[in-house]
């Protein structure tokens, strides 16, 4: 799990894996991506588990990150829910609290 610059960090050390050890990971949470730091290698990189994304409106009105995550969901089949708040801000990304039950239930589902 990764919050803002931290998806970057997540992916990243997910691409450094092999394939045998990612096939262990169950899942992928990315709260608020900023996906900027990414090589292209790393951005188009298969992701063989399921991967959650929540984000917030104030983070994604800025059109170019808006953009950049768009891009990403295009073109990664294992992302089961990209999710986007109307309320809330950036900094209280990580208040796990917010999510609910059929989305935890879904991702659980998801093995």
């Amino acid at each position: 799990m990764g919050h803002s610059y931290g998806c970057a960090t997540v992916l990243q050390a997910y691409n450094m894996l092999s394939l045998s050890i990612r096939k262990r990971v169950s899942h992928i949470i990315l709260l608020d991506p900023w996906l900027f730091p990414l090589t292209d290698e790393v951005f188009n990189d298969e992701i063989v588990c399921p991967t959650l994304i929540l984000a917030n409106q104030y983070f994604l009105s800025t059109k170019d990150i808006y953009e950049r995550n768009r891009e990403f969901v295009s073109r990664h089949k294992s992302i089961l829910l990209y999710h986007c708040w109307q309320r809330g801000d950036h900094l209280h990304q990580t208040d796990m609290a917010f999510i609910s039950g059929s989305s935890l239930r879904q991702i659980k589902n998801s093995k």
